[in-house]
């Protein structure tokens, strides 16, 4: 038995036929292994506070959270998105729990300077996922956390993902994104080891949002996660093969 995180986001969320297929191989996967779901939503929290007339700004990647945009993003990522993927997940026969990083003190983070009330994670209790796990359900994590004076935060949910899966020393990460997978001049790149990433992610063919990937990537092998693995999220049935014989379409990385 493996156990697998899934980092589900990208535009593999704004389709609901797509979402309902997502599901479905998620519950596939989780036959006869452990399978944790932790999810983004930024774009739907995007065109819902331009909806409202206001702006999004990003630093470094990382949104801008004042207050505003803090009670948006909550209300999207820990209801809205979050109780519709457990809810799709049952619709195919598996049981699942909507959670956020602030149920069960999840997520232990600190304030990064600059951003309003965004954090970044200092460590992850499994203390809650492991009963879910234990009791065959599917956890399906909200990024949304708090501070120690329950304080709610944003948390990137690519950093909630890594943390995630370090701490329940995963055998297997996997991010679905928007592309096949680590491109280079166009082509995708099918494996790639841990010590490669370094000098990928300082030199000119890697860059906006696959940085930050790479880098979670890195620290998640460093940590003892087994292999990290870039999907394309608009085509679910890749994720049915992440542990079948056929061959990958997509990056798997590694330490070797």
């Amino acid at each position: 038995m493996k156990t697998i995180v899934v980092k589900y986001g990208g535009a593999a969320m704004e389709d609901l036929p797509l979402c309902v297929e997502v599901a479905g191989e998620i519950v596939k996967l989780s036959k006869g292994n452990r399978v944790v779901v932790v999810h983004g939503g930024g774009k739907e929290v995007t065109a819902f506070l331009n909806r409202l007339g206001v702006e999004s700004k990003f630093i470094d990647g990382l949104r801008y959270t004042d207050e505003e945009t803090l009670q948006v993003a909550e209300m999207f990522y820990s209801g809205t998105i979050n109780k519709k993927i457990a809810s799709l997940i049952q619709a195919h026969g598996a049981k699942a729990v909507g959670i956020s990083g602030r149920d069960g003190k999840l997520a232990r983070i600190k304030r990064v300077p600059n951003l309003g009330f965004v954090g970044e994670i200092c460590s992850i209790s499994t203390e809650l996922i492991e009963t879910l796990l234990g009791a065959s359900y599917i956890p399906v994590i909200s990024p949304i956390s708090e501070e120690d004076n329950g304080q709610p935060v944003n948390v990137n949910g690519d950093e909630m993902a890594r943390a995630v899966a370090e701490s329940l020393k995963a055998d297997l990460l996997v991010y679905l994104s928007d592309v096949d997978g680590l491109l280079i001049s166009g082509k995708v790149i099918p494996k790639l080891l841990a010590s490669e990433i370094k000098e990928l992610v300082s030199g000119p063919e890697v860059t906006g949002g696959m940085i930050p990937k790479l880098n979670s990537a890195l620290s998640a092998l460093e940590n003892g996660v087994g292999k990290v693995v870039f999907l394309n999220g608009t085509k679910p049935e890749r994720l049915g093969q992440v542990l079948s014989s056929k061959e990958l379409i997509g990056t798997a990385i590694s330490l070797s």
